[in-house]
């Protein structure tokens, strides 16, 4: 993930903009090690990170997503911190109950959604396959107790930079890096309801 969207290469030594945003958005959102993509995904057999990226644009920044693994290998057998950033406050999405549900393909997963403030005011985030969850039939229903109190408000460690909360850890339910996928969480972008690009979000691009 060393290439900008548009393919240049940065000077040499250095890491390209679409890298250093890639960065910030993890250092926000993840704990130590983290990874994002938001462009140039892992390309994945089995379950094995190839060494090799694809461009995914279509599926991540174009439609408004990034996806942040526990390290760059995706590894499952690492608790990594998710955050959101403070002043978040916790929603339910309007088309389906938040939590575990099946997809098309009746695959377990879950979602939830906070409302940012601040510097972010107008943005929601969509969080899918976050684990550290507790409840209903795979236990993907609801944040565990030790993040989010019976009042929605988050009470759990801050990252290091005391921007962010955490709301669990890095992968769970159909991201939890068994089958065709890394360790992951997949998080969708909204400015005012709209699908937006991460990097204009949170790196001004």
């Amino acid at each position: 993930m060393r290439r900008d969207s548009q393919g240049l290469a940065p000077a040499a030594g250095q890491p390209s903009r679409e890298q250093l945003c890639n960065d910030k958005i993890a250092r926000l959102f993840g704990g130590v090690g983290a990874d994002v993509a938001t462009n140039l995904d892992y390309k994945i057999v089995l379950g094995k990170n190839l060494g090799k990226t694809i461009d995914r644009s279509d599926h991540l920044y174009k439609d408004g997503v990034f996806h942040i693994y526990t390290d760059t290998e995706g590894s499952f057998d690492k608790d990594v911190p998710l955050y959101v950033p403070n002043g978040a406050k916790f929603r339910k999405p309007a088309k389906r109950p938040h939590g575990e549900y099946q997809d098309f393909s009746g695959e377990w997963k879950n979602e939830f959604v906070f409302n940012l403030s601040g510097q972010y005011k107008g943005v929601s985030i969509f969080f899918v396959h976050v684990a550290g969850t507790y409840g209903g039939k795979h236990g993907g229903a609801y944040l565990g107790k030790e993040f989010i109190n019976s009042l929605g408000h988050l009470t759990r460690n801050q990252n290091a930079d005391k921007t962010a909360t955490q709301i669990g850890f890095i992968g769970g339910l159909a991201g939890e890096g068994r089958g065709e996928a890394l360790r992951h969480t997949h998080v969708v972008v909204k400015v005012k309801g709209v699908r937006t690009d991460p990097r204009k979000v949170f790196c001004g691009f």
